[in-house]
C-alpha cells in the first residue's frame, strides 16, 4: 500500500485530495439530474479535477504543503468540477443544435462566389 501512495505522489496526486475530491464528486453526482452513464462521466471529470488541480493551486499560490489544504481544495474541485462538466455539456449540446440550423450550403457558396 505504501508503494501505491508513493506512486501517487510521484505523479503529483495527494491522497487527501483524492479522498475528499471523491467524496465531493459523489455528493455532486447524487444531486445531479441525468442518466447513470452521464453521471458516471461527470463524476470522472470531477474526480480528475480533484486529483490534479489542488496540487497546482497549492504550488501556484505558495500555500503550505499540508493535507488540510489538499483535502479542502480536493472537495471543492470534486464538487464543482462536476458542475463545470455539466455546464460544458449543456453548452456543447446547444452549439450542436444551433449548428444544425445554419444553412451551411448558402455560406459556402457565398464565399466561393465572392470576387
Amino acid at each position: 500500500m505504501k508503494s501505491f501512495f508513493s506512486w501517487l505522489h510521484s505523479i503529483g496526486v495527494n491522497e487527501a485530495s483524492m479522498i475528499a475530491g471523491g467524496m465531493g464528486a459523489v455528493i455532486a453526482a447524487m444531486r445531479m439530474k441525468g442518466s447513470i452513464p452521464e453521471r458516471v462521466g461527470k463524476f470522472t471529470i470531477g474526480f480528475a479535477c480533484a486529483m490534479w488541480l489542488p496540487g497546482i493551486i497549492i504550488r501556484y499560490l505558495a500555500l503550505p504543503n499540508e493535507a488540510q489544504f489538499y483535502g479542502a481544495l480536493g472537495f471543492v474541485f470534486g464538487y464543482f468540477g462536476m458542475t463545470i462538466a455539466d455546464a460544458l455539456q449543456d453548452a456543447l449540446q446547444s452549439i450542436g443544435r444551433h449548428a444544425k440550423e445554419i444553412d451551411w450550403k448558402t455560406i459556402a457558396t457565398g464565399w466561393l462566389t465572392r470576387k
